[in-house]
């Protein structure tokens, strides 16, 4: 077994595409997870961007450009 940083793997690009596919389709996204999730609503984006100031993951999503890969 082979023990993987999900920290290192994220900085390495390894959900690249994964993340690009959700953040494509998010209606679709919504319709699967709102049966088992509570509060998935038309603006619920399941991404916590992470804040360039600070660096803090809470941020809110505002906006997403898949083309420029910006959230």
């Amino acid at each position: 077994v082979e023990m993987l940083s999900n920290t290192d793997l994220y900085a390495d690009g390894a959900f690249d595409d994964a993340v690009r596919t959700v953040l494509g389709d998010l209606d679709r996204v919504r319709d699967v997870l709102s049966p088992y999730q509570d509060k998935v609503d038309d603006e619920y984006v399941p991404f916590n961007p992470v804040c360039e100031a600070c660096g803090k993951i809470t941020e809110t999503v505002t906006g997403i450009d898949l083309e420029s890969e910006t959230v």
